[in-house]
């Protein structure tokens, strides 16, 4: 992470290294100029910024990983590829209006390594990208596309990413989000939270219209509200919250139910060189499961119309594992989840599209994934995962997108985080 400013005739270099327990090791270079503030944000913006410091930073995660599907339905298939870790450059802006107000932008692009393509064609900061107003007293407000409060992406994700041990720096295969209900990130979206009040901290999400711009008829807009609050005294971190996706009311083959989801869990520092998490979820009518999602129907070449489901999951789901240091630079890291949950399907008439009857479909997941990663560096770091899914019942091995039977796997990278 590169920060630069300018003071008169003379810079100042200073150079700061942290980890952040989300986003891994990085490096913080700093300049600093005193009448006139030339941020490196001005090369995009074409202009000078007045007082504001900037801050450059971004990663780079390549892997091989192998994996192997067994599926009854569409039969077993074996992969062995190169892959994207969540590689990223982004900026952090501060201009510091007074001792207690300040302005802050949050930028950031994902992009594909292997490959060197933007990760969403035509989207800039397709990660994130928030301008807030920020206040020691009152809090911060953010506004643009973002992370909600009870999704597992920074800078606002509080919640959920604090319950797994992966602390979601993996695919769906190995962390939370392959068994909980989690946000995706939001356009349209503005988020508050409160400052730390002795140890407790609130925050709120909501979005007009959570992908694409908001629609002039208001009930076509996919509309986000999601809410939070943490509690955090020494070791222990506890949070809860809620979150709710309202779904504009467009498909032409089935008008989905509004999804919910409430999660509840922990991170504790048991020991200087040992964390516990523990996560537990119960979701109503939530559309994706890691790659599973519920179909919403479409028409093939011939008018015959395809299953169009509007009630997506009804479940539970759980979470627990470590992370564990034996040296100074490995970590071991384990992982076991659960969900148990149901779905209620319509039967279609396939060429008039009417509802002919209904039937439920259950499913379970267990998956167990084990990890190390061994820094080099305090911003180099060489991982090794593995992870074993099983799923039963017709909802999660059947006809639906992302369905299969049993699935394992395993990945080696790289990550270097500048």
């Amino acid at each position: 992470m590169i920060f630069v400013a300018i003071e008169g005739a003379r810079a100042i270099l200073n150079i700061n290294t942290f980890r952040d327990a989300s986003l891994g090791w990085r490096n913080t270079m700093s300049f600093s100029y005193s009448k006139l503030t030339v941020a490196v944000a001005a090369c995009l913006a074409g202009s000078v910024a007045m007082a504001a410091d900037v801050e450059i930073y971004g990663k780079v995660d390549l892997g091989l990983e192998y994996s192997h599907v067994s599926s009854d339905v569409a039969g077993d298939s074996d992969s062995f590829k190169m892959t994207n870790g969540g590689s990223r450059f982004g900026f952090n802006i501060r201009e510091q209006i007074n001792n207690d107000w300040a302005i802050r932008g949050y930028l950031e692009n994902g992009f594909n390594a292997d490959d060197g393509k933007f990760t969403t064609s035509g989207t800039l900061f397709d990660r994130r990208m928030i301008l807030a107003v920020q206040s020691k007293t009152y809090g911060e407000m953010g506004f643009g596309r973002m992370g909600t409060v009870m999704s597992t992406n920074s800078p606002y994700a509080l919640g959920i990413a604090y319950a797994d041990p992966f602390e979601t720096g993996y695919t769906a295969d190995y962390t939370i989000s392959g068994l909980f209900a989690t946000d995706s990130r939001a356009n349209n979206a503005i988020t508050y939270f409160t400052p730390k009040i002795a140890g407790f901290k609130a925050g709120v999400t909501w979005s007009f219209q959570r992908a694409g711009q908001e629609e002039e008829e208001n009930d076509h807009n996919d509309r986000v509200l999601a809410g939070l609050l943490t509690y955090e005294n020494g070791p222990i971190y506890v949070f809860g919250g809620a979150s709710t996706i309202m779904w504009g009311n467009d498909n032409e083959y089935a008008d989905r139910k509004d999804s919910v989801e409430a999660t509840v869990g922990l991170c504790w520092s048991a020991m200087d060189n040992l964390k516990l998490y523990l996560g537990a979820q119960w979701m109503k009518d939530w559309r994706t499961l890691g790659y599973w999602s519920a179909e919403d129907g479409s028409e093939d070449a011939d008018g015959n119309i395809t299953w169009g489901q509007e009630n997506g999951v009804d479940g539970m789901a759980y979470i627990t594992g470590f992370r564990y240091m034996p040296t100074g630079q490995l970590t071991l890291i384990a992982s076991y989840g659960y969900f148990d949950g149901e779905q209620d399907r319509d039967e279609f008439d396939k060429k008039t599209g009417n509802v002919t009857g209904s039937k439920t479909w259950d499913g379970k997941r267990h998956r167990l994934s084990i990890g190390a990663e061994y820094d080099l560096s305090k911003i180099t770091t060489l991982y090794a995962v593995s992870n074993y899914t099983k799923n039963s019942g017709k909802m999660l091995t059947e006809e639906q997108k992302g369905a299969f039977d049993s699935k394992y796997g395993a990945l080696v990278g790289i990550t270097h985080w500048f």
